[in-house]
């Protein structure tokens, strides 16, 4: 059985702190981007809550959140070889 070491909060490396908190970060943000889609989709939706839609105002709304990269691989082609 393997063992998993976590670095204490006050302990942890300077390397260790700033990949953790970036990586708290990202999904923070994904998180919210997540969030605004359901609340978003459930406005349009969804006929019982259609007509209290200034109720739905949460700060993970109206924040800034980064925006989405998203990298396009193109695909290559080989021609199929002749067997």
């Amino acid at each position: 059985m393997s063992e998993v070491i976590w670095d204490h909060i006050h302990e942890m490396s300077l390397d260790h702190a700033l990949n953790s908190f970036d990586q708290r970060d990202a999904n923070i943000n994904k998180q919210k981007r997540s969030a605004t889609r359901d609340v978003q989709s459930c406005l349009d939706n969804n006929p019982n809550v259609a007509v209290h839609k200034t109720l739905f105002q949460f700060d993970f709304i109206t924040e800034e959140v980064e925006k989405q990269v998203v990298e396009s691989i193109e695909e290559s082609r080989t021609p199929n070889k002749p067997r």
